[in-house]
């Protein structure tokens, strides 16, 4: 690719993992929405770097709970809940419904039923006491490391899985990102795990990002039997559950 290209393949993957206000571009193309894939660790960076900003300066003007909300309200703002979204509609889904066909209706459906809702509400109250055990600089640095590797936990899902919805945009990006493709991701997660390193160590570092994989793995594995393979609320729910993992294991 041309840095061009690269450019535009960044600018796609921006702007189908967040909100955030990014200037139109080429016409849509299938294969640079599969290339894009290679940023999703870097929007993670972005938003985990945005989120552990917030929360460096909340924490210098209000309590260490407020600022971390304020931080994680700032991620869910960044990428307009669409994470938090999709893993409620996996948990309605996979624990509502008795078939693949009546979990994937379930899923497809907008409304948020009494099993997303506790879900939702669990997955908050866990992030937030994970991080109520950190310093604010530790907490800003777990944040970024969290939001980095849960999404290369996405990348690692829609590499090996199989996207099992005919329609929609997961058709497009159902192969793996490619050699040079897994080249950029490495180069990407560098700056977050250097902090990782500075802040927790190696271990809890490599603890970390090992966790992080191996739970995407096992979360794929836990999706095939219920629907088959992956769809783009699995997607979200690895993202989230992924994110929560790295964040409790920096806390050990």
């Amino acid at each position: 690719m041309t840095p061009r290209d690269e450019i535009e393949t960044l600018r796609l993957a921006v702007q189908f993992m967040t909100r955030l206000p990014v200037p139109a571009g080429a016409p849509y193309d299938p294969s640079r929405m599969a290339g894009s894939i290679r940023y999703y660790p870097l929007t993670g960076l972005l938003v985990g770097g945005m989120a552990a900003l917030v929360l460096l300066i909340a924490s210098c003007l209000w309590a260490m709970p407020v600022a971390i909300v304020l931080g994680m309200l700032t991620a869910t703002l960044m990428t307009g809940a669409l994470h938090e979204d999709g893993f409620a509609d996996m948990v309605d889904g996979f624990w509502g419904g008795h078939t693949v066909e009546r979990r994937l209706e379930i899923m497809r459906d907008s409304r948020l039923g009494s099993y997303g809702a506790l879900g939702l509400i669990l997955l908050v109250v866990l992030n937030i006491a994970a991080l109520m055990s950190f310093t604010s600089g530790q907490a800003a640095v777990a944040l970024l490391t969290a939001h980095m590797l849960s999404r290369l936990g996405v990348v690692v899902v829609m590499d090996r899985g199989t996207y099992v919805r005919r329609t929609g945009a997961g058709q497009d990006v159902q192969k793996g990102p490619g050699g040079e493709g897994w080249l950029v991701i490495a180069c990407t997660l560098v700056p977050g795990l250097i902090a990782a390193l500075m802040c927790f160590g190696l271990l809890l570092t490599a603890l970390s990002m090992t966790l992080a994989v191996v739970i995407s793995l096992a979360f794929l594995k836990f999706s095939e039997r219920k629907i088959g393979g992956y769809t783009g609320d699995v997607l979200g729910a690895v993202q989230q559950l992924t994110c929560l993992i790295v964040i409790l294991t920096l806390s050990l």
